[in-house]
């Protein structure tokens, strides 16, 4: 008896297993639940906890945590849990961290011979207003994203709606996926 609850356990192993595998084969892995941009307090907004803009994995554990509490408040009780989504950070810096990399650049006129530190500067222009949504607003933008880790896509719309409404509960909500 002891021994069939061995293979049981082993076979149900197996199964699990054998279906992780045809996932990957298939690119069926984590779900996309959305991401939102973080950035640091501007023009009156509050910014974000600094261990979450950190990536500390005690505030991506609380964001998770958050998360499945109003999916349950809306409904989904028991549908979600915290180990079923992954929160990350991505960061992407342009050149100087946190740094203006402005200040590092130089105008300079090419057709002009110089010397070292020498020559006029060119007048900067402003972008057009068509081309301003496609350059970065900050030196580094930092997104917060989430997954949803489940198989099933069950879940994945009440994962969603309780992501909208964590980031708009945190004012975070300004470029939601």
């Amino acid at each position: 008896a002891v021994g069939d609850a061995g293979a049981e356990g082993d076979a149900e192993e197996m199964r699990r297993a054998g279906a992780l595998l045809q996932r990957l084969q298939r690119r069926d892995l984590y779900r996309f639940v959305g991401t939102v941009q973080l950035s640091p307090a501007t023009d009156g907004q509050p910014a974000p906890d600094a261990g979450l803009l950190k990536g500390t994995p005690a505030a991506l554990k609380a964001v998770a945590s958050e998360i499945v509490q109003i999916a349950c408040d809306l409904g989904g009780a028991g549908a979600l849990r915290a180990e079923d989504l992954i929160v990350d950070l991505r960061r992407v810096s342009y050149g100087c961290r946190s740094d203006n990399p402005l200040q590092r650049i130089r105008w300079y006129d090419a057709k002009q011979a110089q010397g070292e530190g020498e020559g006029e500067y060119l007048r900067a222009r402003r972008l057009p207003v068509e081309t301003r949504a496609a350059t970065p607003r900050a030196f580094e933008e930092v997104s917060l994203r989430v997954f949803l880790t489940a198989p099933d896509a069950g879940g994945l719309d009440g994962a969603r709606a309780a992501f909208r409404l964590w980031s708009e509960r945190n004012e975070v909500c300004d470029e939601i996926d």
